[in-house]
């Protein structure tokens, strides 16, 4: 079954077809073609229209144009007024015409980790479709829903936000039987004068539920009230704490952490990553479960077999100069609460020595330096033995940390690298934290070429 062809694609979008084809996925990167795909030539930094004979010799079945580029003028062609305009089409038309059951997931932190974990629990019952990476935003969205599969059973869908007005318009064209906040914490403030309006915007995405739709909050944060108020819809709860009402998905009370309330019933739920923020995700997903009518016996042995994706909690083993030593990667994205939620976990490894390199927490607004600086005040610090940190902002904390813990500030990954081999030990443990934009990942990248990595 193809994904599109070039009728339905000319029906959806208005545009006219040049020849008769199909198409099995969707690019919008002419060097990420795979065989079979439709190339959409989006305007960004540099305009898609350049790449089409580059797409098309890579394998594309065909690409959406606004114009017909030089070179193809008899290439297979959907011809449209405007490219985004008509990707947004795709997606609306694909939405309407499906009958999975979707799932919108959104948060200052941990959205893209409860999207996959939903994505590898909810395969097991069903043609399960997923946002890529974190495929989130105005082109995102529409990318996603443009590429479900005509037979997918469930969709799940991450809505991320920069500022205010951004959610509505993209929870609308999702339109989702379940809507998650994993949480809200102090990110994007640039765009926001305070937490309450994150907040505020956060609750946007209950603005699409259907009646029958389920909502769902992370009951573990100051904002729950606030959230409630904002929307007419009925909102249920997960976290470790809060009311523990009917129907409510919770750290089971009196009971062990890995132990779950799922109404009345009390099961034993285990994520195969280390971290409180982990599990809080877990609990999520088992609250959609639970919405679905899903066995959650199943679901739960699903979670156990989970791994974090790169960047977002992978743990490894390298080993350097006959130097075994553990990796935690946390490089895709950090602010203060994942930043202290990751810290948290690290610090609870049988490790000896752990070191971590912390890196700039972007989009913190005029609060930077202090959010920066705070850091330097937190518990979990006292667990390290040393801290390097990379990135304008993390200068801040470099100054206010002790003699016996600063390792340095660096500008250069190729120098942090160098210290990192001349300081690591052998059963050492290294957390390296930042927000993708410092590119701790190369860092991480890097440490992998120099010894060999294994899963642990």
């Amino acid at each position: 079954m193809s994904l599109w062809t070039s009728e339905e694609i000319a029906l959806a979008t208005g545009g006219t077809a040049q020849g008769d084809w199909s198409v099995n996925g969707i690019s919008i990167d002419s060097r990420d073609i795979t065989k079979g795909d439709l190339f959409v030539a989006l305007k960004a930094a540099r305009d898609g229209h350049e790449f089409v004979k580059m797409a098309i010799e890579a394998g594309a079945n065909a690409a959406l144009v606004s114009h017909i580029p030089e070179g193809c003028e008899n290439a297979p062609l959907i011809i449209v007024e405007d490219v985004e305009a008509a990707l947004a089409d795709l997606g609306q038309a694909r939405r309407a015409a499906s009958n999975a059951k979707i799932i919108a997931v959104t948060g200052s932190a941990g959205k893209t980790s409860t999207k996959e974990m939903l994505r590898h629990v909810l395969k097991n019952f069903g043609k399960a479709h997923a946002s890529e990476k974190s495929f989130n935003n105005h082109w995102g969205v529409p990318l996603t829903l443009a590429r479900m599969p005509k037979d997918a059973e469930f969709g799940v869908f991450e809505i991320g936000m920069n500022a205010p007005g951004e959610i509505a318009p993209l929870v609308a064209q999702v339109r989702p039987d379940i809507a998650i906040i994993t949480n809200v914490a102090p990110v994007h403030l640039a765009g926001f004068q305070d937490e309450m309006g994150i907040a505020r915007e956060k609750a946007a995405i209950f603005s699409a539920l259907s009646d029958e739709g389920t909502g769902l909050v992370f009951a573990d944060m100051d904002y729950v009230d606030f959230i409630r108020s904002t929307t007419d819809h009925p909102l249920q709860t997960f976290g470790a704490n809060g009311d523990y009402k009917q129907n409510s998905i919770h750290i089971a009370p009196d009971h062990t952490d890995s132990e779950i309330l799922i109404g009345e019933d009390i099961l034993s739920m285990r994520i195969n990553v280390a971290g409180a923020h982990h599990a809080n995700n877990g609990l999520a997903v088992m609250a959609v479960m639970d919405a679905l009518g899903l066995d959650l016996e199943k679901s739960i042995a699903a979670m156990a077999n989970w791994l974090p994706p790169s960047g977002r909690g992978e743990r490894f083993e390298i080993t350097i100069d006959g130097k075994k030593i553990t990796i935690v990667d946390e490089s895709y994205n950090a602010n203060p609460l994942s930043m202290r939620a990751a810290l948290r976990s690290f610090i609870g490894s049988d490790a000896k020595d752990k070191y971590a390199v912390l890196g700039e927490m972007s989009e913190l607004g005029d609060g930077s330096k202090g959010f920066h600086e705070d850091i330097a005040n937190w518990n979990e610090l006292e667990g390290l033995a040393g801290i390097a940190t990379i990135g304008g902002e993390m200068k801040a904390l470099d100054k206010k940390l002790s003699a016996t813990q600063k390792l340095g500030h660096f500008e250069s990954h190729s120098d942090l690298l160098e210290m990192l081999k001349n300081t690591l030990q052998n059963g050492d443990h290294l957390l390296l934290k930042a927000s993708n934009g410092i590119g701790l990942g190369k860092t991480v990248d890097a440490l992998r070429k120099l010894g060999q990595s294994k899963p642990k």
